[in-house]
């Protein structure tokens, strides 16, 4: 019995773990791989400018994965022939005070024919430290581009929209994962949202 315990406890440990250890996210893509054409990266919303600092870190992840993708990057917008814009928000989804996280507890007793051991999962209620979940998004929308013309923005050539649920506040921390997860499915169509899990990297 104990060891059976034993076991079931270990298993417990191993699923909370688990979760806390990957990213779960949605992506969203369509359209067709268009390797012959030279991208530049612009951001996607209106506010943000080229030397915008969130931007330029992300730019910056998105390039290197597109790069390494066989696609040609451009810093200089007139050397361009399609444009991706670039664009991510995060909203708050859940204030839990109710107890969303979930615990596990083991302990021992007395009884009338000998000691016992016991197991416990539950979800805390009330009082319980808060958890916070929220909901990031990263999206990127690949555009036919006429520099010089009066609308330089034509076609859109593919797009891919991905979306990741977790209690991890700072989009920077996740950014570099959401784009190796969206590696497969730039540039071609994902036929509707595809749940996926990522493992997180530690961090040094």
């Amino acid at each position: 019995m104990v060891r059976r315990l034993s076991f079931f406890f270990i298993l417990c440990i191993l699923l909370v773990s688990g979760c806390a250890s990957h990213l779960s996210l949605t992506v969203d893509s369509i359209g067709a791989p268009s390797r012959d054409t030279r991208y530049v990266i612009l951001p996607g919303m209106d506010g943000v400018r080229n030397d915008d600092l969130f931007f330029v870190e992300y730019k910056r992840e998105l390039a290197q994965l597109l790069t390494s993708m066989n696609y040609e990057v451009t810093e200089n917008e007139a050397n361009a022939s399609a444009a991706v814009m670039l664009s991510w928000f995060t909203e708050l989804l859940a204030g839990s005070s109710s107890g969303a996280r979930m615990g596990i507890g083991m302990g021992a007793g007395g009884f009338r024919r000998g000691p016992s051991m016991g197991v416990g999962m539950g979800f805390p209620v009330g009082g319980s430290a808060p958890s916070t979940v929220r909901r990031h998004q990263v999206s990127l929308d690949a555009y036919s581009f006429a520099p010089g013309a009066e609308n330089p923005v034509g076609q859109n050539l593919w797009k891919v929209i991905l979306v990741a649920t977790d209690e991890e506040s700072n989009l920077r921390m996740i950014f570099p994962l959401m784009m190796e997860a969206a590696r497969p499915y730039i540039g071609n169509d994902s036929h509707g949202p595809v749940n996926i899990s990522v493992p997180k990297k530690k961090q040094d």
